[in-house]
């Protein structure tokens, strides 16, 4: 007899759904997270964005107990990540799988585990496009398609807690959003890192920026948009030539690659003080992104 698991009648847990405490590791001499704090309550979507090689997939093999931290605590709903396997469902930056099983022979044993029959499957098969790849060897599976079936093996048994380590990296957009209709149920926790501003700013409740393995204070996607952080609501783009001109350094900027971004407070007076010295320039609105470097460029 297989079993439905349905979400919604799950026992709310009043506990925290993960809390990090100061947390760290190195590698050799090298500190790959250092201080790490940030928790995630029951139902809440958190987004941990920053670029590759930030630190994202180390901390998520912290969470998960692939690796232990050198320093502070991790706790999943109060407890050890390993007391609450069933509950969580986890989609790491690289899937493992037998070179020569098919995806559709590694998730029959999966469901198999879970009390599910591989018929209760077939909804998520259908809606990630992977009939195609079920009968193919793992071997031959390409990134996206073996992300697909990482997806498929987190999601089958309804977890109430998701972390997703890059999960819709390498899949065109369609199935990106397909994913995120699959990912949104009433009272699931997900934890997402990503390097896709627009998911973030799309998905997540509460955004935690990460860079060179520290983590800075979580916002909403709408306070880091907000005059919070970056008084003006446009971006004038110059060449980084501009970088001597006093209206440049008395406004906030950063740069990147041979551009300097600048965020004039009142931007028609800016305008007339550099239209002159550099009449090649552009205007866009301010995006998480800005913020994002602007905070890292300037900490």
């Amino acid at each position: 007899m297989t079993k439905t698991i349905d979400l919604t009648t799950k026992r709310v847990n009043s506990k925290l759904a993960l809390n990090l405490v100061g947390v760290g590791f190195r590698r050799n001499d090298r500190w790959i997270l250092r201080d790490v704090s940030f928790s995630v309550a029951p139902g809440e979507r958190v987004a941990l964005l920053g670029p590759n090689g930030a630190g994202k997939s180390t901390l998520t093999d912290l969470i998960t107990g692939m690796i232990r931290p050198m320093e502070g605590e991790v706790s999943v709903f109060g407890d050890a990540f390993a007391a609450h396997k069933g509950r969580i469902g986890v989609v790491f930056e690289y899937t493992p799988l037998f070179d020569y099983l098919t995806p559709q022979e590694v998730s029959r044993y999966h469901a198999l585990m879970h009390g599910l029959s591989f018929a209760q499957l077939q909804p998520i098969i259908d809606k990630l496009g992977m009939e195609p790849l079920m009968r193919k060897q793992s071997y031959v599976l390409s990134n996206g398609e073996r992300r697909k079936v990482g997806l498929l093996l987190a999601l089958m048994h309804s977890p109430e807690f998701l972390i997703l380590d890059e999960a819709t990296a390498n899949l065109d957009p369609f199935i990106r959003d397909q994913c995120w209709d699959l990912f949104q149920r009433p009272g699931r926790t997900i934890l997402f890192s990503t390097h896709h501003w627009e998911e973030a700013e799309r998905f997540a409740d509460r955004i935690v920026f990460i860079h060179q393995g520290k983590v800075y204070p979580a916002d909403t996607p709408s306070g880091f948009l907000s005059t919070r952080y970056l008084v003006a609501d446009k971006k004038v783009v110059l060449d980084r030539s501009a970088l001597h001109l006093p209206a440049v350094v008395q406004s906030p900027h950063f740069f990147e690659d041979d551009k300097v971004y600048v965020f004039p407070a009142d931007l028609n007076a800016f305008l007339d003080a550099v239209k002159l010295a550099t009449p090649r320039l552009s205007i866009f609105p301010k995006d998480l992104k800005d913020v994002f470097l602007y905070l890292t460029q300037n900490k």
